[in-house]
């Protein structure tokens, strides 16, 4: 079906843009998929940098679609097919692109965590601090941005001291610019000693303090993200410690196993803070909307392997895919069948990929032919214009055009006629008016600039860098302070299964036995939580068999646990005391409490039956196992006093053995 409009578009600005590629011919003199993704993201970068600051342009403002604004970096969003492309992440030279120009930006569901240079730098002093014999390792974190000595001092100090060692006895005499080098070691010494009788996360929060390394990260291009990533360092080590008996040793083995994978995203950021341009597939963009769209990665691959990559059939249970190049007979005999399913997949995708836009589309493509099989390739009759209009366009509204090519190095094999699209307003093979965008206009191949980001936060006279010293230092002193009144609680928590004061024993007490033998029957916490579910839930003994067969399913119990819980449950229904509850004017079951006691204090838990026949509040709790008596009396006179304390009415307890 064809697309429609949902607004008319304006005359000042275009609503779809062709964004050509300017070097797509590679070293054979033809185009190639190298060329096309060597200068995609610079080109994409530079287009985001002409858009922000000089194009003047503007998108609706939401809710008023009649208002507008300029746009901002957080109203353009680059979609990608895909992430990973032969283990190599096609996001990463985007984001470089970005940062090189000083645009903000966010990167959502990246894969390359652990090849990010922040989190490298981590590993590498972890690997240091676990293995000082490893003299690589520790020349690379004294030499990294951690400590940042340099090359001479370190040459220097290898032939007049000797290898790099954390435990290297240095003496007294040690020359003055070997200073930071003892600094170093020593701090790696210490770490090493004491890693093991400290949780792994106040290890990397030592190297990060002693180092200062926080302000260096942030203050590194994109240092939002980069802070992030180093923070989730140590949210990894308290997982996993959390979830598994461990040692510093297997934390560092685990970080390397899993960077050889490569597998894990990084740091999300909060979205109050992500107002920049976002980077994300199609797949995580779909129910999205955006005022700005470029779809991006022209060279990704329409579909998977040829002939279909999976075969799947659900009657007979069979799921046939490819493996190391090689393909089942299922597959093969499907395989025109699957490559068709795939195609109209792809097909969906670039559909899905071009409606995530509000006020501007805008496609990245070659302006020296179309491209076959390419994920946008869905997309080519509605942005390419027919070949003999290539060279016709008209001008196009709030558009400049220095050129009249598309392609800005052509080969000497190529020159001559210019073969590619001119840039200006062309209608397309199926009537849409597009600007094909003149890259002549922008800014390529702009250089990351080295060092920090804010060089302007180390200028300035000597007083004000004595001035920043305090105010750091007077920034450290409140924050110590404040963690100090953070960690002082101001009440304390206690269950009631754990309370051990006396609160309650003047509530009156009764044990009701019901009398069966329980030594054929089930035992253990599943069963006791079954026959609890059972009585919870269940308004008359008719229930209790189906849901018996739905939390047994829940709990993973055998259909003799079932029958057993639900012959228990009926026992207990069918005495007086839960008959009385079902008549009663007010009955709770599983019934949660808080209540406060002086000191700080306060009490919680759950009572399984409380119900009130007008003059008195019965407390129910039911056991099913070989209880301790007398600690459950307490427990159960414990609720007593909590339920009186929190209704203001007399209460008795009861303990039904079931």
């Amino acid at each position: 079906l064809p697309l429609c409009n949902g607004r008319e578009a304006r005359e000042t600005q275009p609503s779809v843009i062709a964004l050509p590629v300017p070097f797509p011919f590679g070293g054979n003199d033809e185009i190639a998929n190298k060329a096309i993704n060597a200068c995609a993201p610079d080109t994409a970068a530079a287009f985001i940098e002409w858009l922000l600051e000089e194009s003047g342009w503007t998108v609706t403002d939401q809710p008023d679609m009649n208002l507008q604004r300029p746009i901002q970096a957080g109203d353009v969003c680059v979609l990608f097919r895909r992430f990973m492309s032969h283990g190599v992440d096609v996001t990463q030279e985007y984001v470089r692109c970005l940062e090189a120009r000083g645009i903000r930006h966010v990167l959502i569901g990246s894969k390359s965590f652990h090849h990010r240079e922040e989190v490298a730098t981590i590993r590498t002093a972890l690997r240091a601090i676990e293995w000082p014999d490893d003299e690589l390792s520790v020349f690379a974190v004294v030499r990294g941005s951690l400590f940042g000595v340099d090359d001479g001092t370190l040459l220097k100090f290898r032939k007049q001291v000797g290898r790099l060692h954390p435990f290297l006895n240095l003496g007294d005499e040690l020359a003055p610019e070997f200073e930071p080098i003892r600094d170093a070691l020593a701090l790696l010494a210490d770490l090493h000693r004491r890693r093991n009788y400290r949780p792994i996360a106040d290890t990397i929060r030592r190297l990060m303090e002693h180092t200062r390394a926080h302000a260096g990260f942030a203050f590194r291009p994109g240092g939002e993200r980069v802070l992030a990533n180093v923070y989730r360092v140590a949210d990894l080590a308290r997982s996993f410690e959390a979830c598994r008996p461990t040692s510093f040793r297997a934390f560092v083995e685990y970080l390397e196993s899993e960077a050889e994978v490569g597998e894990m995203s990084e740091a999300p950021i909060l979205e109050r803070q992500s107002d920049g341009v976002k980077l994300m597939t199609v797949h995580k963009s779909k129910g999205l909307e955006f005022p700005v769209v470029i779809l991006a990665d022209p060279a990704a691959k329409l579909a998977g392997a040829e002939g279909g990559s999976r075969y799947v059939d659900p009657d007979q249970r069979l799921c046939a895919q490819r493996l190391l190049g090689w393909a089942p007979w299922e597959l093969l005999d499907h395989a025109a069948e699957e490559a068709q399913q795939e195609r109209e997949e792809a097909d969906r995708l670039a559909y899905v990929a071009a409606t995530r836009a509000r006020d501007l589309l805008v496609v990245m493509a070659v302006g020296e032919k179309e491209l076959e099989d390419r994920w946008l390739s869905p997309l080519w009759p509605a942005l390419y214009p027919r070949r003999e209009h290539w060279r016709n366009p008209s001008r196009p509204p709030g558009c400049p055009v220095k050129g009249d090519t598309t392609v800005l190095d052509r080969p000497l094999a190529h020159y001559g006629v210019d073969s590619s699209i001119r840039p200006g307003l062309h209608r397309s093979q199926r009537g849409v008016e597009v600007v094909w965008f003149d890259p002549a206009v922008l800014r390529l191949r702009v250089r990351m600039q080295s060092g920090v980001a804010y060089e302007n936060i180390l200028k300035g006279s000597a007083e004000q860098k004595l001035e920043g010293v305090r105010r750091y230092k007077e920034w450290q002193r409140r924050k110590a302070e404040a963690i100090e009144a953070g960690s002082q609680h101001e009440f304390e928590v206690i269950a009631a299964t754990e309370f051990q004061d006396e609160l309650g024993s003047d509530i009156p007490f009764e044990l009701v036995p019901l009398g069966e033998d329980r030594g054929g029957r089930p035992a253990g916490r599943s069963f006791g939580t079954l026959v609890h579910a059972l009585l919870a839930e269940a308004d008359d003994i008719a229930e209790l068999a189906r849901l018996a067969e739905i939390h047994g399913q829940i709990l993973r119990v055998g259909a003799e646990e079932r029958h057993a819980a639900v012959a228990a449950a009926r026992r207990a229904f069918q005495h007086e005391l839960l008959k009385e509850a079902a008549k009663a004017e007010r009955r709770h079951r599983e019934l949660p409490f808080v209540l406060p006691l002086p000191g700080g204090r306060v009490l919680e838990g759950v009572i399984d039956l409380a119900y009130f026949d007008g003059s008195v509040w019965t407390v129910v709790d039911i056991k099913t196992g070989s209880a301790d008596r007398l600690r459950y009396r307490r427990q159960l006179q414990l609720y007593g006093y909590a339920l009186r304390r929190i209704t203001g009415q007399p209460v008795r307890a009861v303990l039904l053995e079931v």
